[in-house]
């Protein structure tokens, strides 16, 4: 009798018996079969384009073997014993490559029910498709494709593709949802603006940030990197509006009635606020306008300070072309300057390099970008800790810190000369 058989018949047992001993027993039974991993073999990859890629069918298939995400859900077969098991039935691995009736009839015999299979694409770009074949019913219950420019990117991507294969039904259908959002958001263009009237004519101006994927975090070539900036990682975000200058002292002051700034001026940016004060701010804010005000998630700053670029500033990798885009140490004073002095990034957003630093929503976790949570839709370390993460640099700091990709931390209630912040929403 198979486990499962077992199952059924205590289930019958359960009703005559109707104990709370029978119940918990049962639960552990079908505990046990959702714990249970099934076997599955990864199966080199067919290969179409480019001559030139003949090994990349035996690559992906090597890289997904190895994969944390699918051993979390599958008991991979290693290779060794995959060759030896095709072996005994006297067949090759080419044998099954782009032959998924062949693949099936090896897990029936083999008794492993589930295959791992795809194509890799080289026409201009590199892709890869893959899927998991159910040996029993022929069907494929999985599938997922990642494209990229070159080969070290595309190995980048391939954790996503496991953790798409990976997903339950209720995460497909939410990501394919995320998915239809990003393409909704696209129609509208980056930059477009709407404006909050505060009253006594002060308003508060937001850019349209389109909905989008990017490379988040730093090479290890990088210039001036810091090592809680890796791995670099593929994360997707749908569309929201973001401040186009940081919140200024009149702002905050039509919201708050207050302004703690050490370095006055009505269109600098507010200062000496801690992460409490910038959240408290939010929600008073949302309350006066029927809105909904937060701060950016880590990944929405960088994604937006990035603007589409992928080097040390949104610009470009030079320190010297800097001092057009940011008040910082060298060039600052020592103090803050009104907001949108300088050049703006390609989405319209002005002061993402210098003048203060700006309080982001997520705690600070040195290696959240090891994490699977970093690679989910949306991602926020909601985890929050002893810190708070700060984005984009100061008036008194160096370049280094100005960079996209930086990140600083400090204790939520600290109130520094520094410190600033700048909202997001998701409603006009």
């Amino acid at each position: 009798m198979t486990f499962e058989k077992a199952v059924e018949s205590f289930e019958q047992a359960k009703k005559i018996w109707n104990t709370t001993e029978a119940t918990d027993l049962l639960a552990q039974a079908k505990q046990s079969i959702a714990n249970r991993k099934h076997r599955l073999a990864v199966i080199d990859f067919a290969i179409s384009g480019d001559v030139n890629m003949r090994d990349a069918g035996v690559s992906v298939a090597g890289l997904l073997q190895a994969d944390a995400m699918l051993a979390s859900r599958f008991e991979i077969i290693e290779r060794r014993q995959l060759q030896k098991m095709l072996e005994e039935i006297k067949l090759q691995m080419s044998d099954l490559v782009g032959d998924n009736e062949k693949a099936a009839e090896f897990g029936r015999i083999k008794g492993v029910p589930y295959i791992l299979t795809g194509q890799v694409i080289k026409l201009g770009k590199l892709s890869v498709t893959a899927y998991i074949l159910e040996v029993q019913s022929g069907r494929q219950i999985a599938q997922a494709k990642v494209s990229a420019d070159d080969v070290h990117s595309l190995e980048a991507k391939l954790p996503d593709l496991s953790r798409i294969l990976c997903m339950t039904p209720e995460e497909l259908k939410e990501y394919e949802n995320g998915r239809a959002r990003e393409e909704a958001g696209k129609a509208q263009q980056p930059g477009k603006p709407f404006i909050e009237d505060l009253g006594g004519g002060v308003n508060l101006e937001m850019v349209w940030i389109p909905a989008g994927s990017f490379e988040m975090g730093s090479p290890n070539s990088e210039a001036g990197r810091h090592y809680d900036e890796g791995p670099v990682h593929t994360v997707s975000l749908d569309g929201f509006w973001m401040g186009k200058y940081e919140v200024t002292q009149e702002q905050y002051k039509a919201v708050m009635g207050t302004n703690p700034s050490h370095f006055k001026g009505a269109k600098n940016p507010v200062e000496k606020v801690s992460w409490d004060d910038a959240m408290a701010f939010c929600k008073k804010l949302s309350s006066k306008t029927g809105k909904n005000f937060t701060l950016p998630s880590e990944a929405q700053w960088e994604y937006a300070c990035r603007a589409g670029s992928k080097g040390r500033f949104c610009f470009g990798d030079s320190d010297s072309g800097l001092k057009e885009y940011a008040w910082y140490d060298v060039n600052s004073g020592p103090q803050t300057h009104p907001v949108g002095q300088k050049k703006p990034n390609k989405w319209g957003l002005y002061d993402m390099h210098g003048n203060v630093w700006e309080w982001c929503l997520d705690g600070y976790d040195e290696r959240f970008y090891e994490k699977q949570a970093a690679r989910k839709r949306n991602p926020v370390n909601n985890n929050q800790g002893d810190y708070r993460v700060l984005r984009g640099g100061s008036w008194d700091y160096m370049s280094r810190g100005c960079r996209s990709a930086f990140r600083n931390r400090f204790v939520p209630d600290d109130r520094s000369y520094g410190h600033g912040f700048r909202v997001v929403s998701f409603s006009p």
